[in-house]
């Protein structure tokens, strides 16, 4: 009997990181996310300069940085001295930063011919 309270434990705990990943395909499948993440991950950048760089349609554009800041906490703001005002500037998370690697190891990888992407996905089990 403890055994099945212990596994209806394990159950929940296994549904709620499922549930994060979802909530996380969901932010990144929206248009401009990862254009938002890819823009950032050399250097942070203040909102006109993000914005300019983009050039994506205002609504996308504020949802995009709104989802990656409040709802996957993948970017922040923090406080910046541009000239002589203060501002803020959206800054990549270590998440975040692991998120994009992932994507342009994917990248490379669909990208290769289909013999390539078997033997690449071989070579990194052995290691």
């Amino acid at each position: 009997m403890n055994n099945k309270k212990e596994d209806d434990n394990l159950s929940v705990v296994k549904i709620e990181g499922f549930e994060n990943s979802r909530q996380l395909g969901r932010i990144l499948s929206h248009e401009g996310a990862i254009q938002i993440l890819s823009a950032l991950q050399e250097k942070p950048k203040i909102y006109t300069e993000l914005e300019a760089e983009l050039g994506l349609p205002s609504s996308t554009f504020e949802r995009g940085l709104r989802d990656l800041r409040n709802n996957a906490h993948i970017i922040r703001k923090s406080s910046v001295v541009v000239g002589n005002r203060d501002t803020k500037q959206y800054v990549l998370e270590p998440v975040g930063k692991e998120i994009i690697r992932v994507i342009n190891s994917y990248e490379r990888a669909v990208s290769l011919p289909k013999p390539q992407q078997k033997l690449l996905n071989v070579e990194k089990t052995k290691g």
